[in-house]
């Protein structure tokens, strides 16, 4: 179990095993008390890693519910390969919410826009029970690939709660 906390340590702290010169997303946990709460439970319950190189890898975070199967709030880092032609943000945007609205529509939202990242939301309330009802990620370009954090939730956020996640999601950054 102390291994899996590691893991689930690691996962904010270094985003996944990469070579020494690769970037890594770096985001902090204590900016959502819930997360560094359920990241210091000694439960292989909390932490489940998903690797389909070179589409995505996939680190989620089970922050309330019953399992990792069957969560109601979850904590999700995923990296994608960057695209050549993806030069901006938005431009990753765009092409990231035609290709999820092809399996489960949505309404986005533009909240924050830089020249390096973009933090947006996604409502999608036919996709509640798969991927969760509302959604808030930041998404940041890397040299070659794109990372992102996202608070998902299984059902109509607080303000509270949204409050809480967009401070964790502005605490993202790259190191490399």
């Amino acid at each position: 179990m102390r291994h899996a906390t590691c893991g689930m340590i690691a996962a904010l702290a270094a985003m996944l095993a990469t070579p020494a010169q690769a970037e890594r997303l770096l985001v902090d946990r204590t900016a959502y008390p819930p997360l560094a709460r359920a990241l210091e439970h000694q439960d292989d319950n909390v932490y489940f890693m998903r690797s389909e190189k070179p589409r995505f890898i996939l680190d989620r975070i089970k922050v309330q519910g019953e399992s990792l199967e069957n969560w109601r709030e979850a904590v999700e880092l995923v990296v994608y390969p960057r695209k050549p032609k993806v030069t901006a943000p938005l431009a990753w945007l765009d092409q990231f919410r035609a290709g999820e609205d092809k399996t489960c529509p949505s309404t986005w939202q533009v909240l924050e826009s830089d020249a390096t990242s973009v933090t947006f939301s996604r409502t999608a309330p036919r996709c509640a029970q798969l991927s969760g009802q509302t959604r808030i990620y930041r998404a940041v370009l890397g040299r070659k690939e794109v990372f992102t954090v996202a608070g998902l939730y299984r059902g109509e956020i607080s303000d509270e709660m949204r409050r809480q996640w967009l401070a964790l999601l502005a605490t993202a950054r790259l190191e490399s």
